[in-house]
């Protein structure tokens, strides 16, 4: 069953209206028709089965079927990324909502290549992608993505709790088995950096902030190899 998104905002205890972009996806791209079953959610764990009642103008009218709430998963999971290419960055998000992601912090880090791009526009985009992997993965809570950020001001003014940990090539990175402890946790905080990794000053300015280095391995792996794996352990180790 398709599904379709419908804000909070817009979110009525007796009636549903898809409208503007999901509209046009549904009725004329899809072809959806008075009668059809759909899915709707509003990206805070709603969602409800619906028949299409009428199609009028721009507007599309829905009955309500079933409710449906998903369960709020704990912990939460940070990830804290340095901006790859955009090619990159686009697959990425799609795999981090698959895998769970809560919110995500964009970064621009020492090693990035993007510096004097206009970001905010970039930022509606990847905003688009994880709409679209929440639909196709089922995922009824919608995450996060934050407007870039130097990595200079956001270690700054960073003041996360719970467990920290960053992706590390260094040598006293410890093994993943030794960090990703199932002891009750509300946020984990993922940092992970550029290829080539962070540099030292980087490094050593998130290990101030209680970011501990873990290594996944001996390979050296490319940035977004690093998110799928993390996010993976991540996944087992505390929502198995």
């Amino acid at each position: 069953m398709e599904c379709f998104y419908i804000p909070p905002s817009r979110w009525d205890l007796d009636k549903l209206i898809l409208s503007e972009k999901e509209f046009h996806h549904c009725v004329r791209v899809l072809r959806k028709q008075k009668g059809d079953k759909i899915q709707v959610f509003n990206g805070e764990g709603l969602y409800r089965d619906c028949e299409i009642a009428k199609i009028h103008k721009e507007e599309l009218f829905l009955k309500i079927l079933a409710n449906g709430e998903e369960e709020v998963k704990f912990p939460k999971f940070i990830l804290h990324l340095a901006i790859p290419k955009f090619s990159v960055m686009d697959s990425l998000l799609s795999k981090a909502v698959e895998l769970g992601v809560d919110k995500i912090q964009p970064l621009i880090t020492d090693r990035s290549l993007i510096k004097g791009i206009n970001l905010s526009k970039k930022k509606e985009k990847w905003e688009q992608i994880i709409l679209g992997a929440c639909k196709q993965s089922g995922h009824y809570f919608l995450p996060e993505i934050l407007l870039p950020l130097s990595f200079d001001s956001w270690i700054n003014d960073f003041s996360g709790q719970g467990l920290k940990i960053v992706a590390s090539l260094f040598p006293n990175a410890k093994k993943a088995s030794e960090v990703f402890k199932s002891e009750e946790e509300k946020e984990i905080h993922f940092l992970v950096g550029p290829e080539g990794d962070f540099t030292n000053e980087e490094m050593n300015l998130a290990i101030r902030k209680e970011f501990m280095p873990v290594s996944f391995g001996s390979f050296v792996l490319r940035v977004e190899t690093a998110v799928i794996y993390g996010l993976s352990l991540l996944q087992y180790e505390f929502r198995h």
